[in-house]
C-alpha cells in the first residue's frame, strides 16, 4: 500500500473536482507543526483545507492559488496498486 498526497482543487460554485495536484516530496513534519492535527490523526489523513499559514507554505514552495474561484484542500489517499 502507498500513500498519495496531493492537493484537491474545486470549483467554488459547481463544488466539483477540477484537479488533483500529486505532492511528490511534501515534508510531512513541517505541514504537522503548521496544521497541529488531532491525536487521532497523526500521519495527517484526513483532509485539510489550505488556508492561512498551510497557503502560506506551499505559496514559498512555488504553488498559487485562485481563491476567488476554487478551493483547495491538503487530502490522502491509499493506493493499493
Amino acid at each position: 500500500m502507498k500513500i498519495i498526497r496531493q492537493i484537491d482543487v474545486f470549483d467554488n460554485k459547481t463544488e466539483r473536482l477540477v484537479d488533483e495536484i500529486l505532492l511528490s516530496d511534501l515534508d510531512l513534519e513541517e505541514v504537522k507543526k503548521i496544521i497541529q492535527p488531532e491525536e487521532s490523526d497523526p500521519a495527517l489523513y484526513d483532509c485539510y483545507e489550505i488556508t492561512g499559514s498551510l497557503k502560506e507554505y506551499f505559496e514559498s514552495l512555488g504553488f498559487s492559488f485562485k481563491e476567488n474561484k476554487y478551493s483547495y484542500y491538503l487530502c490522502c489517499y491509499q493506493d493499493f496498486e
